[in-house]
């Protein structure tokens, strides 16, 4: 027998053991159940079957996978133009609607009568919207025919104002043309006298006639970048006269220009003027000023400054000619935006006192004849030269609504004009001194949409005078405050208030008397009855001060002035 033959009978008997073995397993408990079962059992409690927990494997097959494949894609794309055409429908412009214009009433008439005898009268004649052109009629009468009383002295404050005025305004592609052309006739009662030493009677009392023709015409540029040349140009002549043929006849013509360049706007002001003044006698004389101002400004996020230089030349045929140089400086810097900015200022000019000038601050005045110093004949007075003039100050808002302004301002003058009463003590004339003027003012502004209010004052102090007594006719302060108050645009309220110090009245022989001082309220309102028909109601000088306007001429007390007004 071989070893594979001995190999399967020990594989068999093996066989065989183990299932005999496995056979005495089975069979053993079957055998000893078979015993007594007579015996106590205890439960210490009720069967609970449990099923114990079953965990998984939780590691995954990893397979090490040494072999590293890079793959490598090589691929073409044969390029083809795509033939294709677009055709675009026309779009309509999109169209921005403009709010419609409101509607505007070109003509306006005013008519009223007061108390003191006082017909006004006052009609606005303008043209509607138009992109080409502006143009307007003014025309103006205003008279008086009462009589006051003061300290029981009679006084007749008769006058008589008429005015017409004539504009246009041309608008041009980069320039705009303006012109004016004013006609006035005014007449004025030589009403005063000093009761002391004079009776005044109805019949003899003078009048003062002032006729003024006016023309003006200015050609001026309408940039607003600064990056081109802006100019200005314009010419102005005008006659003036009275019933005592005192005349003058001026002519003048400026020109200025600014451009902005390296960061500064360089300009220049430059102007010539020429007066003719001649009595009834047709004795006359003449005087030419020539301006010329050069100047430079920088503007930074916070401030502002101006370097310049002014110069005038007089220019009279019987004098050697005056040259006078003032520096021009300006700086301002913004210390809160929007709330407060100062600013400084060192100046100077020459202030012509003509004819014209003189007449109209003050209606009673003669025109000044007289020979000078070197004998030749002179009509007017020469010029007021403001030697220094230095300023500094504050501006800014409060609030949204409310503005302010404050500056300190001292001026040096020479051949400052002040009126002295003649003789006659209704009449004036004027002298020339030296004079330095020391001026606190301030001005506070509000303005919401119904009710805006502005109030303004000044306060003076007056030195270095060689020849009169006084400051004729300066007060020490003023003020003057304004309100209005717009009550759903049917009724319109205002108020002004104007007060003033004491004033010296000085007269040829340089003695002072004192003017009281001023406080002048006035009220009014006027009711929209349409949106062109209205009435007004105006309540002057409601305390009754009958104050002195010049020397020996009073104002009147209370009075009152109503009328209508008509938009057509």
């Amino acid at each position: 027998m071989g070893i594979t033959g001995k190999y399967l009978i020990f594989k068999f008997m093996a066989k065989m053991i183990f299932f005999t073995f496995y056979l005495i397993l089975l069979i053993h408990p079957a055998i000893f159940g078979q015993q007594d079962l007579d015996r106590d059992v205890v439960v210490v409690k009720t069967y609970m079957p449990t099923i114990a927990d079953a965990f998984k494997i939780s590691s995954l097959p990893k397979i090490n996978d040494t072999a590293v494949v890079h793959p490598v894609f090589e691929y073409t794309v044969a390029s083809t133009q795509i033939k294709t055409s677009f055709r675009p429908e026309p779009v309509n412009p999109a169209k921005l609607l403009s709010e419609p214009l409101p509607h505007l009433y070109g003509n306006y008439l005013k008519l009223g009568i007061g108390t003191q005898l006082n017909p006004m009268a006052e009609l606005y004649i303008n043209s509607l919207w138009s992109r080409k052109n502006s143009w307007g009629v003014y025309l103006k009468h205003f008279s008086a025919n009462a009589k006051t009383k003061v300290n029981g002295d009679t006084y007749y404050p008769w006058l008589s104002e008429n005015k017409a005025l004539l504009t246009g305004t041309q608008f041009l592609t980069k320039s705009t043309l303006t012109g004016r052309l004013e006609f006035n006739s005014n007449k004025y009662f030589r009403y005063g006298y000093d009761p002391d030493s004079m009776v005044l009677v109805k019949d003899d009392i003078k009048r003062r006639i002032f006729t003024l023709i006016n023309a003006d015409a200015t050609y001026r540029s309408n940039y607003i970048t600064g990056d081109k040349l802006n100019y200005l140009s314009g010419i102005d002549y005008y006659f003036f006269g009275d019933n005592l043929k005192s005349r003058e006849n001026s002519f003048s013509f400026k020109v200025d220009i600014d451009e902005k360049y390296k960061g500064y706007y360089l300009g220049i002001k430059s102007g010539i003027s020429f007066y003719n003044q001649a009595d009834a006698n047709d004795l006359s004389t003449s005087q030419t000023y020539i301006e010329v101002s050069p100047f430079a400004t920088r503007k930074g996020e916070e401030w502002e400054y101006t370097v310049g230089i002014k110069t005038s030349t007089e220019i009279n045929p019987d004098e050697n000619a005056k040259l006078h140089i003032y520096p021009d400086l300006k700086f301002s810097f913004i210390i809160v935006d929007k709330i407060m900015t100062s600013y400084f200022g060192f100046t100077g000019k020459n202030d012509i006192n003509s004819y014209r000038k003189l007449a109209e601050n003050n209606p009673y005045y003669y025109a000044n004849q007289y020979i000078d110093d070197d004998g030749n004949y002179r009509i007017n007075s020469d010029p007021t030269n403001y030697k220094k003039i230095i300023y500094g100050g504050l501006r800014g808002y409060i609030s949204k609504r409310l503005s302010y302004n404050a500056v300190v301002k001292f001026s040096e003058t020479s051949g400052h004009v002040f009126y002295l009463a003649d003789s006659t003590g209704n009449c004036f004339t004027d002298i020339s001194d030296n004079l330095d003027i020391f001026d606190i003012s301030g001005e506070l502004a509000y303005k919401t949409e119904k009710l805006e209010i502005r109030a303004s004052g000044n306060i003076y102090s007056y030195a270095a005078m060689d020849s009169i007594i006084k400051p004729s006719y300066m007060p020490a302060y003023n003020i003057d405050i304004s309100a209005g108050y717009n009550l759903k645009d049917k009724i319109l309220l205002n108020c002004e208030l104007i007060f003033a110090g004491e004033r010296n009245a000085v007269n040829i022989y340089n003695k002072s008397e004192t003017l009281g001082s001023i406080a002048d309220i006035n009220l009014g309102a006027e009711y929209r009855y349409t949106k062109k028909m209205s009435a007004f109601l105006n309540l002057n000088n409601i305390a009754n001060q009958k104050y002195f306007i010049w020397q020996h001429y009073p104002s009147w007390g209370f009075n009152v002035m109503f009328g209508v007004t008509y938009a057509f």
